[in-house]
C-alpha cells in the first residue's frame, strides 16, 4: 500500500503554488499527493504530512510555468479555483495541474474527477466575483480615498482590486474583506497591495466619511422614487440579488424615510 503524502500549506495563492512546487519536486508519486490548507480533524494511518512554508520565489516559478503552458485563460481558471472557500481545493488544484501539464486531460474533460471538481470551484468563485463587481459600493473618506466593505465566501480581494484598478486607475481606494481581516489598497499609478491583519468596521467608515451619508440618503431616495410598488417582487429580487450581498449596500440600509410632500 502506497503511503499518502499530505502537504499542508498556507491558504493563499502563493501558499498553494509553493505546495505544488514542493509536492512535484518530492517525486513521491503524483497519485499519492494531497494538498491541504487546514489541519485534518483526525490523524490517518499510512499518511505522511509535510509542512510547506510559503516561498514567493517558488510560487512565481509555478505561476510562470502555468501561464506559459496553459495560457492566460487556463491560469485564470486555476487562480479562481485557488481562491475557493472549500478545503478540498488544494488536491483538486494539484491533481488537475498534473493532468493538464502531462497532457492527460484538458479543462473540458468532465470524466476526470479532479478536472470536474476544479471547474466547480472555479465557477463558484467566479460567480461570486461577478456579483461583487456589480454589488460592491464605495464610500468617500475625508481624505478623498474611496473605501468599501465586503464579506465574500471566497477569497476574492485581489481579483476585485485588479478589476477596479483597471476601471479607476487614478483613484485611491481600499476594499476591506471584513470576514478575513484583509485590505486591498490601491494608490494612483501603482498596483494593488494586500495587507493582512487589518480590518475596517462600518462605524469607522462612517466616522471618517465627510458627505457620504448625504449622498447615500439621496441615492436611497432615488431608489424609492423609481420603484413601482405594484411590480415589486421580493422573491425575484432575492434571486437576482441574494440577501448576503446587501449587508454593506446603502440602498438596502434601513433609515427613516423622508416625509411625503
Amino acid at each position: 500500500m502506497q503511503e499518502k503524502q499530505r502537504f499542508l500549506c498556507e491558504n493563499s495563492l502563493d501558499g498553494l503554488f509553493t505546495a505544488v512546487y514542493d509536492a512535484w519536486d518530492s517525486r513521491c508519486g503524483h497519485e499519492n499527493v494531497e494538498l491541504a490548507v487546514q489541519e485534518p480533524d483526525n490523524l490517518e494511518f499510512f499518511c505522511r504530512e509535510h509542512r510547506t512554508a510559503t516561498d514567493p520565489e517558488k510560487a512565481a516559478r509555478v505561476a510562470r510555468t502555468l501561464r506559459r503552458r496553459l495560457g492566460s485563460r487556463g491560469y485564470e481558471i486555476l487562480c479562481y479555483a485557488a481562491a475557493s472557500q472549500f478545503p478540498d481545493k488544494g488536491t483538486a488544484l494539484y491533481q488537475s495541474i498534473v493532468c493538464l501539464l502531462t497532457g492527460r486531460s484538458d479543462f473540458t474533460d468532465r470524466r476526470n474527477p479532479h478536472i470536474r471538481r476544479l471547474m466547480e470551484l472555479y465557477k463558484n468563485s467566479f460567480a461570486e466575483f461577478d456579483h461583487l463587481r456589480g454589488f460592491l459600493r464605495f464610500r468617500e473618506l475625508s481624505s478623498g480615498a474611496l473605501a468599501s466593505l465586503i464579506r465574500p465566501k471566497n477569497d476574492l480581494l485581489l481579483f476585485l482590486g485588479a478589476h477596479f484598478q483597471e476601471r479607476m486607475p487614478e483613484e485611491a481606494f481600499l476594499i476591506c474583506d471584513s470576514g478575513r481581516s484583509r485590505i486591498c489598497f490601491h494608490k494612483p499609478g501603482a498596483d494593488c497591495s494586500l495587507i493582512s491583519g487589518l480590518s475596517l468596521s462600518e462605524t469607522e467608515l462612517s466616522r471618517y466619511s465627510s458627505d457620504a451619508e448625504t449622498f447615500e440618503n439621496l441615492f436611497r431616495t432615488f431608489c424609492r422614487s423609481i420603484s413601482i410598488r405594484e411590480r415589486e417582487n421580493p422573491a425575484l429580487q432575492r434571486q437576482m440579488l441574494p440577501l448576503r450581498f446587501r449587508e454593506f449596500m446603502p440602498e438596502f440600509r434601513q433609515t427613516q424615510a423622508p416625509p411625503d410632500h
